[in-house]
């Protein structure tokens, strides 16, 4: 008897959707099929730029602290322990003794170091670089001892080091074969090692017997990019699949009917609408408070994700250090037409807005951004 079930991330003003379960015979290798709407562009640390990526990495590479387990406090993973000074320009980690690459290579500070300079050199322009600016001296006090000095308290430095863009790397191997080469033979510390990379088809990862944690369950692990999300339904029903993610509303809804146990998580991507206010009309803040009054937030939710998602008021998801969702649901504005028609009026009347004005709106792929696009 095979048991799934299906878990939605309930996202800010966008879906994602996750069944998990055991696809197909049980045999004596333990395989998670995993699809992906889209296929990783790097698993470099360094390098990557797409959640994508992170997803595959962080089952790769370990970081200094981890925040798997909470958005919001972080736990130690690669270093035990770690001190802040009292005027926060100054961070000690300490890292844990014996822990090895995949390569059998024991991770140690110069490691650390040159992960964190890697990110900081122009010439690898790592899309991380623009949090460790702050950074201005990273040193190895000793094999197992890393500190960072700043310029300044800089509160976000943690989510930084604790995210899988700034997974640690091996120096000698990185050194032997390159970045480029390194993102398509990553090595880490992580639970599982890479076996292949098949473009267009899959990842595939083997379980890492000697993680310093805990062996894995799993033996081993195939990301399948599927971009139509209808597709990544019809394989989750067939049990190609044991985890599909951004599914459509109305299979989530068709798929929990058919006896799959449906779970709910927050998410943390939103759709939003956006706009270049280098030029008018969309520099002025009344043309981008008009669209705003003008958006019915709560009835296109409810019409296009079916329940399956919330409201967003911020960039900040909802449970992640920072969140400030009850600060910004009190300055939200409200979907309001006359408002919205007052403020054209005025643009117009300024000669902002000129009559017969139109622009067009780029939207994603995915098809509730492009009703939300259309809403």
């Amino acid at each position: 008897m095979r048991i799934r079930s299906i878990v939605i991330s309930i996202t800010l003003l966008a879906v994602t959707a996750f069944i998990m379960g055991t696809a197909g015979p049980v045999s004596a290798e333990k395989v998670l099929r995993i699809g992906t709407p889209k296929e990783p562009v790097n698993l470099n640390p360094v390098l990557i730029s797409e959640i994508y990526g992170e997803s595959v990495a962080c089952s790769l590479f370990d970081t200094l602290i981890s925040f798997k387990e909470s958005a919001s406090n972080p736990a130690p993973l690669l270093a035990e322990k770690w001190e802040i000074s009292p005027d926060g320009k100054v961070y000690t980690f300490y890292l844990r003794r014996g822990v090895k690459f995949h390569n059998g290579d024991e991770m140690k500070a110069s490691d650390v170091v040159y992960t964190f300079e890697a990110i900081q050199k122009p010439e690898n322009a790592s899309p991380s670089k623009q949090f460790f600016e702050p950074v201005k001296k990273i040193e190895a006090v000793d094999d197992y001892t890393v500190r960072l000095t700043l310029d300044g308290p800089y509160a976000p430095l943690l989510l930084a080091i604790g995210t899988a863009t700034a997974g640690i790397i091996p120096q000698k191997v990185v050194e032997a074969i390159g970045m480029e080469k390194f993102d398509r033979a990553p090595v880490g510390t992580g639970a599982f090692k890479f076996v292949e990379w098949v473009p267009d088809d899959r990842i595939v990862l083997e379980k890492n017997k000697d993680y310093f944690l805990k062996e894995p369950n799993l033996d081993k692990v195939i990301y399948r990019p599927i971009p139509k999300p209808e597709v990544m339904a019809s394989e989750l029903q067939a049990g190609g699949l044991d985890i599909g993610s951004d599914l459509l509303p109305q299979d989530i809804g068709r798929l929990g009917k058919e006896g799959l146990n449906v779970l709910s998580v927050p998410g943390l991507s939103n759709t939003y609408i956006g706009f270049n206010f280098v030029n008018p009309p969309f520099s002025d803040v009344r043309f981008r408070k008009a669209v705003y009054h003008a958006m019915p937030f709560k009835q296109a939710i409810a019409g296009i994700f079916r329940n399956t998602s919330q409201r967003a008021y911020s960039w900040i998801p909802v449970g992640v250090l920072g969140d400030d969702l009850e600060y910004m649901k009190g300055r939200a504005l409200e979907y309001d037409e006359d408002k919205a028609k007052d403020l054209f009026d005025a643009l117009k009347k300024d000669g902002v807005l000129k009559e017969g004005f139109t622009f067009s709106i780029y939207a994603p792929q995915n098809p509730q951004r492009k009703k939300v696009a259309a809403a």
